[in-house]
């Protein structure tokens, strides 16, 4: 295994853990609101 899979203070590691834990985050993802209010018609979802 690759150390990251070990190291509790790597990026891998927290994501490993917050997906096979399912974590929620605690707000949505900057990433996640562009697409929400972006449908590619030009009117933003209400």
């Amino acid at each position: 295994m690759y150390p990251e899979f070990w190291d509790e203070n790597s990026s891998f590691h927290k994501k490993r853990y917050e997906f096979v834990y399912k974590i929620c985050p605690l707000e949505t993802p900057q990433r996640l609101k562009a697409t929400i209010t972006n449908n590619h018609s030009g009117k933003v979802n209400a």
